[in-house]
């Protein structure tokens, strides 16, 4: 059961990744299109990495001298991974879920507040000693690096 829900979560993963790298790149007026193919990208590349995974379990399990201990060690991680990888999915997929509410005010809080908990996750490999004011840093006056205004006065 435990590898079923790691599985499920593999792939609400690959759905949501898939949806994150399309967006604000398409200049489509229509776009269900553009984002179905990229959702089922996302599944599809969770699918490749979750049987690679399971073949290497596989393996790794066929060829071990102490199969009980390992599946006894394996099933123990399963369920530490589940203790962190649940309460953070319910947390995402509540905020996808009160972004639907019609209301601008609960939608810029939620952005708010989901870039805060993927900052301040521990597995997502950020700093945590980072706020959220550092998220939003001011632009510098000039942000184009001067070899770039030297390369076009240079031009004839």
């Amino acid at each position: 059961m435990t590898l079923l829900v790691l599985y499920l979560l593999a792939l609400l993963d690959g759905l949501l990744c898939g949806l994150r790298t399309s967006m604000g790149g398409c200049p489509l007026i229509r776009k269900r299109g553009y984002y179905v193919r990229a959702l089922v990208r996302g599944i599809v590349a969770a699918q490749v990495v979750t049987v690679l995974a399971l073949a290497a379990l596989v393996l790794t399990g066929a060829l071990s001298p102490h199969r009980n201990a390992l599946r006894a060690d394996l099933e123990s991680a399963a369920e530490r991974m589940l203790r962190i990888f649940l309460p953070y999915a319910a947390l995402v997929l509540l905020n996808l879920a009160l972004r639907l509410l019609p209301s601008t005010d609960i939608r810029s809080a939620t952005s708010v507040f989901h870039a805060r908990a993927a900052h301040r996750h521990p597995a997502s490999g950020n700093d945590r000693r980072r706020t959220l004011w550092t998220l939003h840093k001011p632009l510098a006056r000039n942000p184009t690096p001067r070899s770039f205004h030297s390369r076009v006065d240079a031009l004839p």
